[in-house]
């Protein structure tokens, strides 16, 4: 299968605000007043472009007990090992977002110099904290929104790691989780999510595939919707 990823281990590599945005079918307005989880956020600008705006949001990460300049290195070697392997997979992404690899890196390379100087500088404030699925530190129903990107479906994980994990992320969420993608490195449509949905109503909860405007990795043009049901 033409999978662009050693899907054995994960990589620190991140997104900018405005295309975090676009995989997770939001406007910046639909944000605005609520309290927001990235998970797990990794070397995203997002946290840091969202407070910047003044909405607030906090992020989680198995990596965020380590230096900022720590962080750095581990992205940069990270950075290159990924556009190495998009590059030799052209076949696998779109480019209507991104209008070529040049583009995109320069995107996200500036969103990975955005997320280390605010890490560095909020650190102390709690905006990052250090922490991994499938059990959180935070309370129940801590936050209105969760998102999580890039994570389930494009990894090895079981299935047993994925509904508990799921049902973590529901567990802080009051209102709505969103997962994108919802296929593996591969670009094709995750075995793990029917029945993962079907589990996830059987707890309570109801489950979409919603439509979102940004494609840039094949078969990424939708996002799975998690609410809690009222």
């Amino acid at each position: 299968m033409n999978k662009l990823l050693d899907t054995t281990q994960t990589y620190f590599f991140g997104r900018s605000y405005s295309e975090t945005l676009r995989c997770f079918g939001f406007n910046q307005s639909e944000l605005e007043g609520k309290m927001i989880l990235n998970c797990a956020s990794g070397p995203s600008s997002f946290t840091a472009d969202a407070n910047a705006r003044g909405i607030s949001v906090t992020a989680v990460d198995p990596v965020y007990y380590r230096s900022s300049s720590t962080l750095k290195a581990l992205g940069e070697v990270d950075y290159e090992k990924m556009f190495r392997k998009m590059r030799a997979k052209p076949e696998l992404f779109r480019f209507d977002y991104y209008k070529s690899f040049e583009e995109a890196e320069a995107d996200r390379y500036g969103a990975l110099n955005r997320f280390l100087n605010d890490y560095r500088d909020s650190y102390p404030t709690g905006r990052y904290v250090a922490g991994s699925l499938p059990e959180l530190p935070f309370d129940d129903r801590a936050f209105d929104v969760v998102l999580c990107g890039h994570l389930f479906f494009v990894y090895a994980f079981d299935f047993q790691f994925h509904l508990q994990s799921l049902l973590e992320l529901c567990r802080v969420s009051r209102k709505e989780v969103r997962i994108h993608p919802i296929v593996d490195s591969s670009g094709c449509l995750h075995e793990f999510l029917d029945p993962l949905m079907s589990e996830l109503e059987r707890f309570g909860y109801s489950c979409q595939l919603e439509k979102v405007e940004h494609a840039f990795f094949k078969g990424s043009d939708r996002t799975l919707v998690i609410r809690r049901e009222t």
